[in-house]
């Protein structure tokens, strides 16, 4: 068997498993592919208590200050950057008004 292995080292995003991807290509002209996952403790040479090499998952959320209710802002005018405008339930109960008021 003839075969140029062309290993491909694909880190995959997980911290825990490398997976390793190699593309063989046989005498014949067959391309096979074969998946390797191994632990990532393997494939970084570095000693287990440096973490430089590991990769975070996700980087780390910032927290917000929790809001008390008294500072939380009312929800209907959060995203709004023009003045308020009255809602349609607002708007229909002025027409009924009006009409009350012309009978």
């Amino acid at each position: 068997e003839g075969r140029i292995g062309a290993s491909l080292a694909c880190l995959l995003a997980s911290r825990y498993v490398c997976v390793v991807l190699r593309l063989l290509v046989d005498a014949n002209g067959v391309f096979c592919f074969s998946l390797l996952l191994v632990p990532s403790a393997v494939s970084f040479s570095r000693p287990p208590h440096d973490r430089t090499l590991v990769p975070r998952p996700f980087p780390a959320k910032r927290r917000r200050p929790v809001r008390t209710p008294q500072e939380t802002p009312d929800l209907r005018t959060k995203g709004r950057k023009r003045p308020e405008r009255p809602t349609r339930r607002e708007r229909e109960r002025e027409r009924e008004r009006e009409r009350e008021r012309e009978r």
